[in-house]
């Protein structure tokens, strides 16, 4: 894979292993990275003024509107660090977003290569997240299907093991369906700009790894 001035965007479902997969390639490439949330967390701790205008929005528990994370994205993107390219984990998330991202982009004339959209079927999502064990003491993460604790009920510390409640399946697919209605669109945007590249996120990370640098290569086409 030639990362050189490609920018990247990753979508995909709760506990699909996006995130290990963003960490993955940015470790593999150089690239930097630039994930939403703590975009967000370090410009309002640093004060700025449109970190301040979003702060606002997060002490009040309500999302970020689009004309403040969409200014907050760009003065991001202005910083010399990502002018040879970046991974966008956690933005845009709607079709709007995308839009505004594009033209930003096309207009600095560094136009966005790749979208790369990890779709694992809803049934192993929901195993994978509805499984989770999480040890009170330690903080180790098992589960029940995929890494099976020593023993019922407790961690290798001796720990006591539980489950958030977010991860019940209710609350899963609940989610997941949320976000296939609010993701079609945006999946529909990034085909009709040529920049769509779906991965089977079905595998082991290492195996997604490769599907990812795969159709990073071809620049196109599912894997």
């Amino acid at each position: 894979m030639d990362s050189r001035h490609q920018r990247i965007v990753f979508l995909g479902p709760p506990a699909c292993g996006k995130g290990t997969q963003v960490s993955m390639l940015a470790a593999r490439s150089g690239l930097p990275t630039v994930v939403t949330g703590e975009m967000l967390r370090r410009s309002a701790a640093a004060g700025t003024p449109t970190g301040l205008a979003a702060k606002e929005y997060m002490d009040r528990g309500d999302l970020v509107p689009d004309s403040v994370l969409n200014r907050l994205v760009s003065e991001t993107l202005e910083d010399p660090a990502y002018a040879g390219g970046f991974i966008l984990d956690g933005y845009p998330r709607t079709v709007d977003q995308a839009k505004f991202l594009t033209g930003y982009l096309q207009e600095r004339q560094t136009p966005l290569t790749d979208v790369v959209a990890i779709e694992v079927p809803h049934d192993m999502l929901v195993r994978r997240q509805a499984g989770r064990l999480i040890c009170k003491s330690c903080g180790r993460v098992y589960n029940r299907h995929y890494l099976p604790p020593p023993s019922e009920g407790r961690c290798a510390c001796g720990g006591e093991l539980y489950q958030r409640a977010d991860d019940s399946e209710e609350v899963i697919r609940t989610r997941l369906e949320v976000y296939r209605t609010n993701t079609a669109p945006l999946l529909a945007y990034f085909r009709r700009q040529g920049v769509l590249r779906e991965v089977d996120g079905s595998g082991v990370p290492q195996r997604v790894q490769e599907s990812i640098l795969a159709v990073l290569d071809r620049g196109g086409g599912p894997a």
